[in-house]
């Protein structure tokens, strides 16, 4: 996650954010398997089940802080295939 975010601002590449962005997201992946580890060790679920039911409470935490409207990372209106 951490690889992508860096890969994905490097176009827009600025020393003072970067760094922190990288680090954030970093963090948000230990948590993120952190709190996997611990589904598993102590309430005993399966890894796989864990794993794979982890991103649900994420999402809908998104949903419900957006009101549920979606951001697009990229302008389609000027692109060929926005009247489509």
């Amino acid at each position: 996650m951490a690889w992508g975010v860096a890969a994905y601002e490097l176009p827009t590449y600025q020393p003072t954010a970067s760094g922190w962005v990288f680090i954030a997201c970093l963090l948000a992946g230990l948590l993120a398997g952190l709190l996997n580890g611990m589904i598993v060790v102590k309430l005993g679920i399966p890894s796989l089940i864990a794993t794979i039911g982890n991103p649900v409470p994420v999402a809908r935490g998104v949903m419900i802080s957006t009101n549920g409207q979606g951001s697009g990372m990229v302008e389609v209106k000027d692109t060929l295939l926005y009247p489509l």
